[in-house]
């Protein structure tokens, strides 16, 4: 019926399409980023009401955000705001949160979130955790109070928490402690070696945290380009270059300039981590001359120096470095070094204020190279785009950008990334592949860390999928920023809004949802 009710609108229906319409999703991103604040909103509550305006009448949002009161509609109160997560004390069990094929995957963090979100709710929990663990804030605490019981979070009383012995025996003692004093119960069985694995045995529902991979998820990405065609051809020009480029002719003395390029970054480098200077026991590799000369050296492994205008003391630095090299440099190049180290100084000030790194060639030099990779590609270049595509735009392609704008750019929004679905059976044959030992009837896979989106049909289809299996189906956690200094630092647990709060949010209704449905482990 919906779709139904697009296309007699006028209107594309997106949702069911083969692949994720990402061309729409980045320019939606693009517009929301430009609302004022409170409009986006306004905006997405108009978007799921369609029906309060007709496609063939004027409307004022053409030139501005909707307005509260035009969206209201017939029923109000239904578009008043409701809180997210289960009820409290609707849902008693045990869950275990536990790593597959290996440890560093979350486990500690997607804890804590789905007791914060419990416990926002004012379900009573209990949080068992590996005393030993360095990434677990039980394995931290000092202060202890109602027995083995200590606050896990400022501002939530109804979160208390409680390391594992290590003894098997009693581990399993506390476990029922816990769950005759709360309503739910979550067992973190650490990390590493996983010491405390075996209670998944006594959990009524086991999330199995693993790292979100989209390989698993992704079976190819088609790539539309829509950029003009000699666009496409600077585009395979820049990987051309990177291919086949010309090797640079350097005499002894530009390897050598450009060898002090190189080891100076390093030192300023190390000058503006040590409030006292360079050590005295620092000495440049000399080595580097040989690499520079097989151009073996990676841009990505020079340091950058600062601008001149932000470091005053650059040129001080400079004679200050001369000195340091100057015993070893007359030794190794008596001949040379005296043209060299006057000359450096002056050589490096002006390419640093052109913003080159060292080895980057000048821009004449650069010029002159892109020429000779296109005298050497000329025939394939002209076979594969036309004798008038190369003639009239190979130039543009060599000279220097007059802006410093990548000449690519400009065009970027033209190229359009389509991630084509894996087959739901396929993701769940490599979801269910290292979980091997873990209890199927109670499992729930948890993606963690997911970045971007997994397609809400996919995601949907999976579930069922992993169903069919015999587990309790998928969840997933979004990767977030905010969740950056968890475990360590708890604060952030007690907070009330934020996409941190959602996503546990989110978490915590899938987990209850199963145990409110499944059986108990005193059950079985």
């Amino acid at each position: 019926r919906a779709r139904a009710a697009a296309l007699t609108a006028g209107r594309e229906p997106l949702w069911d399409q083969r692949a994720a319409a990402e061309g729409e999703r980045r320019a939606w991103g693009t517009l929301v980023d430009a609302f004022a604040p409170g409009e986006s909103a306004l905006w997405s509550r108009a978007l799921r009401r369609p029906a309060l305006t007709g496609t063939t009448e004027s409307n004022p949002w053409a030139g501005r955000a909707p307005l509260a009161h035009e969206l209201e509609g017939p029923k109000p109160q239904q578009l008043l705001p409701r809180p997210v997560g289960p009820l409290a004390g609707s849902v008693r069990g045990v869950v275990a949160i536990t790593p597959v094929a290996q440890g560093g995957v979350g486990c500690s963090t997607v804890a804590l979130q789905l007791a914060a979100a419990l416990a926002r709710g004012g379900t009573s929990v209990r949080l068992l955790a590996d005393g030993n663990d360095p990434s677990s804030p039980l394995g931290r605490q000092s202060q202890r109070d109602e027995g083995p019981w200590h606050l896990v979070a400022a501002g939530l009383p109804t979160l208390r928490g409680a390391a594992l012995p290590k003894d098997r025996e009693d581990a399993k003692v506390l476990v029922e402690l816990a769950r005759t004093q709360a309503d739910v119960v979550l067992i973190d069985t650490g990390n590493g070696a996983y010491p405390h694995q075996h209670l998944v045995q006594e959990a009524d529902l086991v999330l199995a945290v693993t790292r979100y991979d989209q390989r698993h998820w992704i079976a190819a990405t088609e790539t539309i380009d829509r950029r003009p065609e000699h666009v496409q051809m600077w585009a395979w020009l820049d990987q051309q270059y990177l291919q086949r480029r010309p090797r640079r002719e350097r005499n002894p003395e530009q390897l050598l300039l450009d060898f002090l390029d190189v080891v100076f970054a390093d030192w300023v480098q190390q000058r503006t981590w040590y409030d006292d200077g360079v050590g005295s026991d620092w000495e440049p590799d000399w080595a580097l001359l040989a690499e520079l000369e097989e151009e073996e050296i990676e841009a990505r492994d020079i340091e950058q120096l600062p601008t001149e205008d932000d470091e005053p003391d650059l040129d001080a630095w400079r004679t200050e470095f001369l000195a340091a090299v100057a015993a070893e440099g007359t030794r190794r190049h008596p001949a040379l070094w005296p043209q060299v180290s006057a000359a450096w100084p002056e050589r490096s000030r002006r390419r640093n204020r052109a913003g080159l790194l060292a080895t980057q060639p000048e821009a004449a030099e650069q010029e002159a190279r892109c020429w000779a990779l296109l005298e050497m590609i000329e025939s394939e270049g002209i076979a594969r785009w036309g004798a008038d595509l190369w003639r009239d735009h190979r130039g543009k392609w060599a000279a220097p950008a007059a802006d410093d704008l990548p000449l690519l750019q400009p065009y970027e929004d033209l190229i359009e990334h389509i991630n084509i679905p894996r087959p739901s059976a396929d993701v769940v044959d490599l979801l269910l592949r290292p979980v091997q030992g873990l209890p199927t009837d109670r499992l729930m896979i948890t993606l963690n860390r997911v970045r971007g989106d997994i397609e809400p049909q996919q995601l949907a289809d999976v579930d069922r999928v992993l169903g069919e299996r015999g587990t309790r189906g998928v969840a997933f956690v979004p990767h977030l920023p905010e969740l950056a200094e968890l475990p360590w630092d708890t604060t952030v647990l007690a907070e009330r809004g934020g996409p941190q709060v959602a996503a546990g949010a989110r978490l915590a209704v899938a987990v209850t949802d199963h145990l409110t449905t499944g059986k108990t482990a005193a059950e079985r």
